[in-house]
Protein backbone atom coordinates (compact mmCIF):
# COMPACT_ATOMS: atom_id res chain seq x y z
CA UNK A 1 0.00 0.00 0.00
CA UNK A 2 1.17 3.27 -0.95
CA UNK A 3 -0.05 7.09 -0.07
CA UNK A 4 -3.49 7.73 0.86
CA UNK A 5 -3.72 4.30 1.13
CA UNK A 6 -1.31 3.34 3.78
CA UNK A 7 -2.09 6.99 6.06
CA UNK A 8 -5.59 4.86 6.12
CA UNK A 9 -4.40 1.55 7.49
CA UNK A 10 -2.07 3.26 10.52
CA UNK A 11 -5.75 5.05 11.34
CA UNK A 12 -7.33 1.72 11.37
CA UNK A 13 -3.97 0.42 13.40
CA UNK A 14 -4.47 3.50 16.04
CA UNK A 15 -8.07 2.96 16.64
CA UNK A 16 -7.65 -0.41 17.85
CA UNK A 17 -5.11 0.91 20.42
CA UNK A 18 -5.28 1.66 24.09
CA UNK A 19 -4.49 5.64 22.95
CA UNK A 20 -1.64 5.17 25.35
CA UNK A 21 1.27 3.62 23.91
CA UNK A 22 0.35 4.36 20.96
CA UNK A 23 3.71 3.19 18.42
CA UNK A 24 3.95 -0.39 20.06
CA UNK A 25 0.42 -1.05 19.90
CA UNK A 26 0.80 -0.07 15.98
CA UNK A 27 3.59 -2.23 15.83
CA UNK A 28 1.93 -5.53 17.54
CA UNK A 29 -1.32 -5.01 14.73
CA UNK A 30 1.71 -4.75 11.84
CA UNK A 31 3.67 -7.93 13.11
CA UNK A 32 0.18 -10.04 13.92
CA UNK A 33 -1.08 -9.17 10.32
CA UNK A 34 2.20 -10.21 8.67
CA UNK A 35 1.88 -13.00 10.66
CA UNK A 36 -1.13 -14.07 9.14
CA UNK A 37 -0.38 -13.39 5.77
CA UNK A 38 2.33 -15.82 5.67
CA UNK A 39 0.01 -18.26 7.52
CA UNK A 40 -2.48 -17.73 4.74
CA UNK A 41 0.26 -18.01 1.85
CA UNK A 42 1.90 -21.29 2.86
CA UNK A 43 -1.41 -22.87 3.47
CA UNK A 44 -2.34 -21.68 -0.10
CA UNK A 45 1.00 -22.70 -1.66
CA UNK A 46 0.23 -25.78 0.17
CA UNK A 47 -3.12 -26.24 -1.85
CA UNK A 48 -1.33 -25.49 -4.99
CA UNK A 49 1.00 -28.44 -4.93
CA UNK A 50 -1.47 -30.84 -3.71
CA UNK A 51 0.20 -31.62 -0.23
CA UNK A 52 -2.44 -31.16 2.14
CA UNK A 53 -2.46 -35.25 3.44
CA UNK A 54 -5.08 -37.11 4.03
CA UNK A 55 -5.87 -36.14 7.81
CA UNK A 56 -5.82 -32.67 7.24
CA UNK A 57 -8.78 -33.31 4.56
CA UNK A 58 -10.25 -35.13 6.98
CA UNK A 59 -10.31 -32.98 10.37
CA UNK A 60 -13.95 -32.22 11.18
CA UNK A 61 -12.32 -28.76 12.37
CA UNK A 62 -11.72 -25.48 9.74
CA UNK A 63 -8.00 -24.42 9.93
CA UNK A 64 -6.93 -21.10 11.50
CA UNK A 65 -5.44 -20.00 8.15
CA UNK A 66 -8.59 -20.34 6.46
CA UNK A 67 -10.83 -17.17 6.45
CA UNK A 68 -14.77 -17.40 6.73
CA UNK A 69 -17.08 -14.26 6.78
CA UNK A 70 -18.87 -13.59 9.49
CA UNK A 71 -19.96 -10.12 10.16
CA UNK A 72 -21.43 -8.37 13.42
CA UNK A 73 -25.02 -10.14 14.58
CA UNK A 74 -27.17 -8.28 16.72
CA UNK A 75 -26.69 -8.73 20.22
CA UNK A 76 -31.10 -10.47 20.54
CA UNK A 77 -29.63 -13.01 17.81
CA UNK A 78 -29.05 -16.42 20.27
CA UNK A 79 -26.54 -17.70 18.32
CA UNK A 80 -24.56 -16.62 15.03
CA UNK A 81 -23.03 -19.41 12.56
CA UNK A 82 -21.51 -18.21 8.67
CA UNK A 83 -23.64 -18.46 5.65
CA UNK A 84 -20.23 -19.83 3.74
CA UNK A 85 -20.13 -22.88 1.77
CA UNK A 86 -16.88 -23.01 0.67
CA UNK A 87 -15.79 -25.95 3.46
CA UNK A 88 -17.92 -29.15 2.53
CA UNK A 89 -18.05 -32.91 2.45
CA UNK A 90 -20.00 -35.54 0.56
CA UNK A 91 -20.93 -37.55 3.81
CA UNK A 92 -20.80 -40.75 2.25
CA UNK A 93 -17.26 -40.37 1.06
CA UNK A 94 -16.00 -38.87 4.76
CA UNK A 95 -17.51 -41.57 6.63
CA UNK A 96 -16.06 -44.11 3.66
CA UNK A 97 -12.70 -42.84 5.20
CA UNK A 98 -12.82 -43.17 8.49
CA UNK A 99 -14.75 -45.71 9.16
CA UNK A 100 -12.54 -47.12 11.62
CA UNK A 101 -12.69 -44.15 13.43
CA UNK A 102 -14.88 -45.13 16.58
CA UNK A 103 -15.83 -41.44 16.46
CA UNK A 104 -17.73 -41.57 13.41
CA UNK A 105 -19.82 -44.71 14.46
CA UNK A 106 -23.39 -45.02 13.74
CA UNK A 107 -22.75 -40.84 12.86
CA UNK A 108 -25.52 -40.84 9.99
CA UNK A 109 -27.89 -42.78 11.65
CA UNK A 110 -27.54 -39.94 14.82
CA UNK A 111 -27.04 -37.48 12.47
CA UNK A 112 -30.42 -38.12 10.97
CA UNK A 113 -32.22 -38.68 14.40
CA UNK A 114 -31.29 -35.11 15.48
CA UNK A 115 -32.58 -33.86 12.36
CA UNK A 116 -35.57 -35.20 12.44
CA UNK A 117 -36.18 -34.12 16.01
CA UNK A 118 -35.92 -30.84 14.85
CA UNK A 119 -37.87 -31.42 12.02
CA UNK A 120 -41.06 -32.85 14.12
CA UNK A 121 -40.32 -30.64 17.03
CA UNK A 122 -39.60 -33.04 19.72
CA UNK A 123 -37.73 -31.45 22.56
CA UNK A 124 -33.83 -32.18 22.37
CA UNK A 125 -33.76 -33.56 26.47
CA UNK A 126 -36.40 -36.44 24.98
CA UNK A 127 -35.27 -39.78 24.73
CA UNK A 128 -36.78 -39.97 20.42
CA UNK A 129 -36.53 -43.12 18.71
CA UNK A 130 -37.04 -42.99 14.71
CA UNK A 131 -37.65 -45.83 12.26
CA UNK A 132 -35.67 -46.82 9.41
CA UNK A 133 -38.08 -45.54 7.41
CA UNK A 134 -38.15 -41.60 9.02
CA UNK A 135 -34.66 -42.13 8.25
CA UNK A 136 -35.00 -42.83 4.69
CA UNK A 137 -37.34 -40.50 4.29
CA UNK A 138 -34.89 -37.61 5.25
CA UNK A 139 -33.37 -36.15 2.24
CA UNK A 140 -29.84 -34.73 2.91
CA UNK A 141 -29.66 -32.44 -0.24
CA UNK A 142 -26.41 -32.80 -2.58
CA UNK A 143 -25.20 -35.39 0.15
CA UNK A 144 -23.05 -32.23 1.47
CA UNK A 145 -22.08 -31.57 4.97
CA UNK A 146 -20.96 -27.91 5.23
CA UNK A 147 -18.39 -27.12 7.85
CA UNK A 148 -17.41 -23.98 10.07
CA UNK A 149 -14.93 -22.43 11.91
CA UNK A 150 -16.23 -20.24 14.24
CA UNK A 151 -19.83 -20.17 16.83
CA UNK A 152 -21.16 -17.27 18.67
CA UNK A 153 -23.04 -17.65 20.95
CA UNK A 154 -24.55 -14.35 22.82
CA UNK A 155 -25.79 -14.63 26.47
CA UNK A 156 -26.84 -12.60 29.59
CA UNK A 157 -24.31 -12.28 32.67
CA UNK A 158 -24.19 -12.79 36.45
CA UNK A 159 -25.37 -8.68 36.46
CA UNK A 160 -27.66 -9.03 33.66
CA UNK A 161 -25.22 -7.44 31.21
CA UNK A 162 -24.97 -9.37 27.69
CA UNK A 163 -22.10 -10.79 26.91
CA UNK A 164 -20.79 -12.89 23.63
CA UNK A 165 -18.63 -16.06 23.79
CA UNK A 166 -16.80 -16.50 20.36
CA UNK A 167 -16.49 -20.89 20.34
CA UNK A 168 -13.85 -22.80 17.71
CA UNK A 169 -13.03 -26.31 17.71
CA UNK A 170 -9.16 -25.53 17.93
CA UNK A 171 -8.86 -23.17 20.77
CA UNK A 172 -12.19 -22.75 22.43
CA UNK A 173 -14.77 -25.87 22.19
CA UNK A 174 -15.97 -26.43 25.90
CA UNK A 175 -19.71 -25.56 26.44
CA UNK A 176 -22.21 -25.95 28.97
CA UNK A 177 -26.27 -27.18 28.47
CA UNK A 178 -28.69 -27.55 30.88
CA UNK A 179 -28.73 -30.78 32.24
CA UNK A 180 -31.13 -33.58 31.94
CA UNK A 181 -30.51 -35.48 35.11
CA UNK A 182 -32.56 -37.13 37.18
CA UNK A 183 -32.40 -37.71 41.22
CA UNK A 184 -33.49 -40.66 43.37
CA UNK A 185 -35.72 -39.78 46.69
CA UNK A 186 -33.45 -39.21 49.23
CA UNK A 187 -30.45 -38.38 46.60
CA UNK A 188 -28.96 -34.77 46.37
CA UNK A 189 -30.35 -32.62 43.72
CA UNK A 190 -29.01 -33.27 40.35
CA UNK A 191 -26.35 -31.32 38.81
CA UNK A 192 -27.84 -28.51 36.86
CA UNK A 193 -25.18 -28.71 33.89
CA UNK A 194 -24.12 -31.09 31.50
CA UNK A 195 -20.77 -30.10 29.79
CA UNK A 196 -19.40 -30.78 26.18
CA UNK A 197 -16.57 -30.46 24.08
CA UNK A 198 -17.01 -29.43 19.77
CA UNK A 199 -15.54 -31.60 17.27
CA UNK A 200 -16.97 -29.50 14.59
CA UNK A 201 -19.70 -26.90 13.70
CA UNK A 202 -22.00 -27.73 10.77
CA UNK A 203 -24.69 -27.27 8.45
CA UNK A 204 -27.06 -28.90 6.33
CA UNK A 205 -29.93 -28.35 4.09
CA UNK A 206 -32.50 -31.34 4.60
CA UNK A 207 -36.07 -31.99 3.39
CA UNK A 208 -38.46 -34.56 5.04
CA UNK A 209 -40.87 -36.52 3.04
CA UNK A 210 -42.30 -38.84 6.10
CA UNK A 211 -45.93 -38.74 6.41
CA UNK A 212 -46.07 -37.47 9.22
CA UNK A 213 -44.02 -34.28 7.86
CA UNK A 214 -45.55 -31.04 9.02
CA UNK A 215 -43.72 -29.00 5.89
CA UNK A 216 -41.61 -30.93 3.19
CA UNK A 217 -39.69 -27.69 2.04
CA UNK A 218 -36.13 -27.98 2.43
CA UNK A 219 -34.18 -25.97 5.48
CA UNK A 220 -31.45 -25.34 6.83
CA UNK A 221 -29.97 -26.90 10.16
CA UNK A 222 -27.60 -25.71 12.15
CA UNK A 223 -25.60 -28.75 14.33
CA UNK A 224 -22.86 -28.89 16.72
CA UNK A 225 -20.74 -32.23 16.52
CA UNK A 226 -19.75 -33.17 20.39
CA UNK A 227 -17.74 -35.29 22.63
CA UNK A 228 -19.82 -35.47 26.07
CA UNK A 229 -18.09 -35.07 29.19
CA UNK A 230 -19.59 -37.13 32.28
CA UNK A 231 -19.63 -36.00 36.21
CA UNK A 232 -18.01 -37.73 38.30
CA UNK A 233 -20.41 -38.81 41.00
CA UNK A 234 -18.14 -40.13 43.46
CA UNK A 235 -16.49 -36.88 43.48
CA UNK A 236 -17.72 -34.74 46.54
CA UNK A 237 -17.71 -31.05 45.09
CA UNK A 238 -19.80 -28.00 45.17
CA UNK A 239 -20.69 -25.73 47.69
CA UNK A 240 -21.21 -27.79 50.38
CA UNK A 241 -17.60 -29.66 50.06
CA UNK A 242 -16.04 -26.45 48.76
CA UNK A 243 -14.74 -28.00 45.60
CA UNK A 244 -14.87 -27.94 41.88
CA UNK A 245 -16.86 -30.41 40.08
CA UNK A 246 -14.88 -32.68 38.04
CA UNK A 247 -16.14 -34.21 34.83
CA UNK A 248 -14.80 -36.66 32.64
CA UNK A 249 -14.62 -38.02 28.70
CA UNK A 250 -17.16 -41.08 28.43
CA UNK A 251 -15.13 -44.10 27.72
CA UNK A 252 -15.92 -44.56 23.87
CA UNK A 253 -15.29 -48.43 23.63
CA UNK A 254 -17.67 -49.14 26.19
CA UNK A 255 -21.05 -50.73 24.57
CA UNK A 256 -24.23 -48.34 24.20
CA UNK A 257 -21.59 -45.54 25.81
CA UNK A 258 -23.10 -42.02 24.17
CA UNK A 259 -19.70 -40.45 24.05
CA UNK A 260 -20.59 -38.63 20.99
CA UNK A 261 -23.69 -36.61 19.92
CA UNK A 262 -25.49 -33.64 18.37
CA UNK A 263 -26.32 -30.38 19.48
CA UNK A 264 -28.61 -27.27 18.63
CA UNK A 265 -26.93 -24.29 18.37
CA UNK A 266 -29.84 -22.38 20.34
CA UNK A 267 -29.24 -24.78 22.97
CA UNK A 268 -25.49 -23.51 23.99
CA UNK A 269 -25.81 -21.30 26.97
CA UNK A 270 -22.55 -20.64 26.61
CA UNK A 271 -18.41 -21.59 26.55
CA UNK A 272 -16.41 -22.66 30.44
CA UNK A 273 -12.98 -22.96 31.03
CA UNK A 274 -12.41 -26.53 31.84
CA UNK A 275 -9.20 -27.14 33.61
CA UNK A 276 -7.26 -30.48 32.72
CA UNK A 277 -6.65 -32.42 36.27
CA UNK A 278 -2.65 -32.56 36.04
CA UNK A 279 -2.68 -34.33 38.66
CA UNK A 280 -4.49 -37.14 37.38
CA UNK A 281 -2.50 -37.63 34.30
CA UNK A 282 -3.63 -38.54 30.89
CA UNK A 283 -4.59 -41.55 29.30
CA UNK A 284 -5.33 -43.09 25.74
CA UNK A 285 -7.86 -45.63 26.59
CA UNK A 286 -10.72 -43.46 26.18
CA UNK A 287 -10.82 -43.52 22.78
CA UNK A 288 -8.42 -44.58 20.07
CA UNK A 289 -6.31 -42.51 18.04
CA UNK A 290 -9.36 -40.21 15.90
CA UNK A 291 -10.11 -37.48 14.01
CA UNK A 292 -12.22 -35.97 16.93
CA UNK A 293 -9.52 -34.87 18.72
CA UNK A 294 -7.08 -31.62 18.29
CA UNK A 295 -3.12 -33.08 16.50
CA UNK A 296 -1.97 -31.37 19.59
CA UNK A 297 -3.53 -33.81 21.94
CA UNK A 298 -1.47 -36.52 20.77
CA UNK A 299 -4.10 -39.03 20.72
CA UNK A 300 -4.56 -39.06 24.48
CA UNK A 301 -6.99 -37.43 27.09
CA UNK A 302 -6.70 -36.17 30.35
CA UNK A 303 -8.33 -37.89 32.95
CA UNK A 304 -10.34 -35.83 34.38
CA UNK A 305 -11.07 -32.19 34.38
CA UNK A 306 -12.22 -29.55 36.17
Amino acid sequence: LQGELEHRRVKRFYARTNKIKIARGIAKQQRRERLLHKIRQKAAAQRAEGRLNHSEDSSPSVGFAETESLPQCSPETQYQISNSRCQHWDITSWLHRNHEDLAVKDFLPRLKDHILTCFLGYDDSEECTFTAAQRNSLIILNNKIYKHKVLRVNYTTYNLRRAQDSLNPCTHADIMLLGNEESEPGELAPHPYCYARIISIFHVYARYLGPDSHDRASRRVDFLWVRWFCRDSNHKSGWVARRLHRIGFYDANEVGADAFGFVDPAQVIRGVHVIPGFAHGSTANLLPPSIARQPCEGDTDYSWYY
